[in-house]
């Protein structure tokens, strides 16, 4: 028996004899000594008021009282025993009493103890938590599970895996992502039975890390295994004559950094993905794409001298020192762009050398010459490249992740429909300013939202929660769940069964969804609009993998954060910021103790409140325990997931969340446990600081408050933060979107004003009858002739004059190249990057392309995939007639500034259909062609920037509003001026115009209604009433539109007593 076997065994033997002597000793010497607890005869009512009204000489009163305490201590305990003792057998915590706490804490730490003498593995007292999370996901995720300090206690047998060792040859195995023991066993040794003999040699090995298995038989993703001697590992695939060593990816590694340790030279990294392209990573996965490696993966070295010249990688330059390759990502993310050169094909024409120039004064140093290719020759393109970033990550700097910022954004949007609204006819809504703080944090937002993500986990739920109401099952208890990019699981108490498409990964307590099965799922009505089923299941980090962990505060009761007050703090920000705005938390209460005042009038979701201190609303918890109590015997459920699992009373069970940042005295404290801790639950959870109560603690490391560790389930987590600097900017842009509008362009002074708005009994007498209009609106689509006649050149000559040109006024397309198309898969990246230039004619150095495309990179980072894009972007547009490329080399002259070096990426003559609406509106709008102003309309396809992802275009969202906003006064002048001059197809068109740019603007919708009541076509205007009424789903409508829409009220009452 090992030492720690041994140490095992000694606490369970005095564990035991502590309950002994409590439970069988304390009573056997209080009889012995004082005798029976049981009088034998009850006191008279003159006996107990004489024996209190005399003083006590003999000391029997205060003996009788010691011996009665006594009694009652031992009686509680044994109480504290009987109830724990079954529970921990279960799984189950044990119900808490009321006044209790001492007793039962110390009862369950006594049975735990007792009970872990027994078992093979750790048994956490007061435990829900027998399946431990990572217990039962080792078929899904694999997380750290023993530290450095926690690997010298190793309960397991270490002398029996010694002396196997000695007795059996050594086989080695790798685990790989999504290995258990379990697995191994099965497919190394044909039984899944025989873990215990891996783990019997494996007991106490050191592993990358500092960490060792231990026998809670948690193993992590290259871990190198000892396997007995009949094991069958294969050779590794791709291990050629010269790969014979191989190399395990640990985090945060890159090939450039493999090749320099191991080669001892990091340009020598193309080898080792060419060495190891065949080796399966398990799952299927396959290193394609030399950007993207995980932790665990195999490599395949090749032999420490040089490559044969055959069989090395074409270069682009050999004067040029290539990148490193960007860090391994540890996210399951799209793969990255490469930045693995690759020989052109054969017919593909190589742009010559330009001249060499010298490097001009001021350039930009951070893009020397030699590094960047582009100033010599295109950089291949890879074929294994994708459409998407290179450079993903789920999360900011900061700590803020993809659900988080998904909630924040929708909250910012929101604000902003409204301010649009709001403003009047050339107004702006206010926006920060460029490079503010505030800008900055927006686009990192913007670049790690996921709001597909967001819609997975919501569909999941509320699709998993009408099933339980058809079938009037109780809601399964979930204590934890992870989501990544493709799938999205959770993690129960209790085995259940969950619907299709669903399904079960670990004896029906882990169930996993894939993303695309809950995103192309159609909710019924009473889902989509049915009480969120988990509304506390809020992110609290992200594991090794980076995918998102989420826990149900609801089910936990109380969450200890522990560590740095300043990350404690962050952790909260963030806990209650997610909660205020997240999708599936449409029916909660979160409640501020004493931190974050203000909060509430900023995030104004309805979800939050602030008290100073807890004790302030002690009695209304009470009450609100009370009346939870009370309606569950009412409607007869054993408990709150019961009741919203068979949809009783729906309303009657929001979960209060309180997050508690203050110090609590033991009186509150106890409340606070007492309340968290019922059973049957009432819905109250709690996060705290120091309480103490409960076992989910999130111990935030001291070192590196970016690293924590949540228990009982011993995951290693980085938590999600909102630190004080980012709080403060992220309510500073929030207030901002609730500041009044500002003043437009120069341009909007002269814009017509809403108080020259006609109305609908002048254009109704003014405007002649339908027929003649009918007539008007089958021609083409032209201005009236009664309209200001044309000047200058036409939208349709403008736009001749731009070879190629960018279109954003909807979906944004490049149209007019004159070069080689890019596949599809790389087109959506290379579109961006040219829109970006042809926005900024000005150029833009690499730390300005790189913060604007990749916010949460750098430019050494992005390098690969920037180059990747920009040459793929420049044979995209190609040259001109005169062979003058659209888009210069970095370093090259530029024809068009009288040789004038190029020292940042800048477009020639590519502008946008922005561009030509501007030029079309002019300086005066007043003096602007109506034309001209039709033609600036008649681009509009739609939104600006439409259908882009979401992590796209970050850097333009102020365009965006200014696009919106001046489409729309755009096309409220032409319909004025329109109506004024009787022309009602003209105004027709310029409206609908201004609402498919901004279909939330209700001037244009006003507009729209005359245009239908001059026409003589009330019906249709009163279509379009009832169309509004649904855009404003469920808000008033302006004064202005509360005001025609009476008009047109007062007309079709006036035209139903004429007929």
């Amino acid at each position: 028996m090992s030492t720690s076997t041994t140490a095992r065994v000694l606490r369970g033997l005095g564990a035991l004899l502590a309950v002994l002597v409590l439970l069988v000793g304390i009573p056997v010497a209080l009889w012995l000594v004082a005798g029976s607890p049981i009088p034998t005869s009850l006191p008279t009512w003159d006996e107990v008021t004489g024996t209190l009204s005399r003083p006590d000489v003999t000391g029997t009163l205060t003996l009788g009282v010691i011996k009665t305490i006594a009694w009652i201590g031992w009686a509680t305990f044994a109480i504290a025993v009987l109830l724990e003792i079954p529970a921990q057998l279960r799984g189950l915590r044990a119900p808490r009493l009321r006044g209790l706490g001492v007793q039962q804490r110390a009862a369950s730490a006594l049975i735990a103890t007792v009970i872990a003498m027994f078992t093979a593995g750790p048994v956490i007292a007061t435990s829900a938590t027998a399946q431990a999370l990572p217990a039962t996901t080792v078929a899904v995720a694999t997380y750290d599970t023993a530290t450095p300090d926690t690997a010298t206690d190793i309960e397991a047998p270490a002398e029996a895996a010694l002396a196997a060792m000695e007795t059996a040859p050594a086989v080695q195995y790798t685990v790989q992502r999504g290995d258990s023991l379990w697995s191994i066993a099965e497919t190394q040794l044909g039984d899944g039975m025989r873990f215990q003999e891996i783990a019997d040699l494996n007991y106490g090995r050191d592993q990358p890390g500092g960490y060792a298995l231990d026998t809670s038989h948690w193993i992590d993703p290259g871990w190198v295994l000892q396997l007995p001697s009949d094991a069958a590992v294969p050779a590794p695939e791709a291990a050629s004559a010269t790969s014979a060593r191989t190399h395990i990816v640990a985090p945060g590694e890159s090939l450039w950094d493999i090749a320099q340790a191991e080669l001892g030279d990091g340009d020598r990294y193309p080898e080792i993905v060419e060495a190891s392209r065949d080796i399966d990573q398990g799952g299927g996965a396959r290193l394609t794409d030399p950007d993207l490696i995980r932790p665990g993966w195999t490599l395949a070295l090749p032999s420490t001298s040089a490559p044969a010249e055959a069989e090395a990688p074409a270069t682009p330059d050999p004067t040029t020192t290539p990148a490193p390759a960007p860090v391994a990502e540890v996210e399951a993310s799209t793969p990255a762009a490469p930045t693995t050169p690759e020989a052109p094909a054969a017919s593909e024409t190589v742009d010559a050398p330009v001249e060499a120039v010298e490097e001009p004064a001021g350039a930009d140093l951070d893009e020397p010459a030699p590094a960047e290719l582009d100033d010599l020759v295109d950089a291949p393109v890879a074929d294994d490249d994708v459409d998407d970033n290179a450079v993903v990550d789920v999360r900011t700097a900061a700590g803020v992740g993809g659900i988080l910022a998904a909630g924040v954004l929708a909250l910012l949007g929101g604000k902003r429909a409204a301010a649009r609204r709001r403003r009047r006819t050339g107004q702006r809504i206010a926006l920060p300013e460029p490079a503010s703080a505030e800008s900055v944090l927006e686009q990192e937002l913007r670049a790690v939202t996921d709001p597909l993500s967001v819609q997975t986990v919501d569909v999941a739920l509320r699709s998993m929660a009408a099933w339980h109401r058809e079938q009037q099952l109780a809601l399964p208890d979930v204590r934890a769940a992870r989501l990544t990019p493709d799938s999205f699981e959770v993690y129960l108490y209790a085995p259940a069964e969950l619907p299709t498409p669903w399904v079960p990964v670990h004896e029906r307590t882990v169930w996993q969804i894939s993303a695309h099965d809950a995103q192309t799922a159609t909710l019924s009505e009473a889902a989509a609009h049915g009480a969120a089923p988990y509304p506390s299941l809020v992110t609290i980090g992200h594991d090794q993998d980076d995918a998102h962990l989420l826990l149900d505060l609801e089910r936990l009761e109380c969450l200890d954060v522990r560590g740095d007050a300043d990350a404690s703090h962050a952790t909260l920000a963030a806990l209650a910021l997610e909660l205020a705005t997240s999708t599936w938390a449409d029916d909660l209460q979160v409640t501020l103790v004493g931190i974050m005042p203000g909060l509430e009038g900023v995030v104004d979701t309805g979800r939050i409140r602030h008290v100073s201190g807890l004790s302030n609303i002690v009695r209304e918890l009470e009450a609100r325990a009370a009346d939870v109590t009370a309606t569950l015997d009412a409607v007869e459920a054993t408990s709150i997931p019961d009741a919203r699992g068979r949809g009783l009373r729906g309303d009657a069970w929001t979960p209060e969340v309180l997050l508690v940042g203050e110090r609590l005295d033991p009186e509150v404290r106890d409340m606070l446990e007492n309340l968290v801790s019922r059973v049957p639950r009432v819905g109250v959870a709690a996060v705290t600081t120091d309480a103490q109560i409960g076992e989910w603690v999130l111990d935030i490391d001291a070192d590196d408050t970016q690293s924590a560790r949540l228990s009982p389930v011993g995951i290693t987590v980085r938590p999600q933060q909102v630190d004080a600097s980012t709080y403060a900017h992220l309510l500073g842009l929030l207030r901002q979107a609730d500041a009044d509008p500002v003043d437009g362009p120069t341009w909007t002074t002269t814009l017509t004003a809403i108080e020259d708005e006609p109305t609908l009994t002048d254009l109704a007498v003014t405007v002649p009858d339908e027929p003649a209009l009918t007539v008007v609106e089958e021609q083409p689509a032209e201005v009236s002739s009664n309209l200001t006649a044309p000047a200058g050149p036409s939208a349709g000559e403008l736009l001749q004059l731009h070879h190629p040109i960018v279109k954003l006024l909807g979906p944004v397309e490049v149209d007019g190249t004159a070069g080689v198309t890019p596949e599809s898969r790389y087109r959506r990246q290379t579109t961006e990057l040219i829109t970006l230039l042809a926005l900024h004619p000005e150029g833009m150095s690499t730390d300005e392309l790189t913060r604007a495309l990749w916010p949460t990179s750098t430019p050494e980072k992005a390098l690969g995939t920037r180059r990747s894009a920009v040459s793929r972007a420049r044979r995209w547009l190609g040259a001109d007639a005169d062979g003058e490329l659209y888009l210069p080399r970095f370093w090259s002259k530029d024809a068009d500034a009288d040789g004038e070096v190029v020292s940042e990426y800048r477009l020639r003559g590519v502008p946008t259909d922005w561009h030509v609406v501007l030029e079309l509106i002019g300086d005066d709008i007043a003096a602007a062609p109506t034309e001209n102003l039709l033609a600036a309309l008649d681009m509009v396809r739609g939104r600006p920037f439409e259908d882009a992802k979401a992590t796209r275009y970050v850097w333009a969202e102020n365009l965006a509003q200014e696009i919106m906003a001046t489409i729309v006064d755009v096309a409220h002048e032409v319909a004025a001026r329109a109506l004024a001059n009787g022309d009602a197809a003209t105004a027709r068109r310029a409206a609908e115009a201004g609402r498919r740019v901004d279909p939330a603007d209700e001037r244009v919708w006003r507009d729209s209604i005359r245009a239908e009541v001059a026409a003589g076509r009330r019906h249709d205007a009163n279509r379009l009433v009832q169309q509004l009424r649904t855009q404003l789903d469920g808000l008033d409508p302006d004064p202005e539109t509360e005001d025609l829409l009476d008009e047109l009220a007062d007309l079709d009452h006036t035209a139903r007593q004429g007929a």
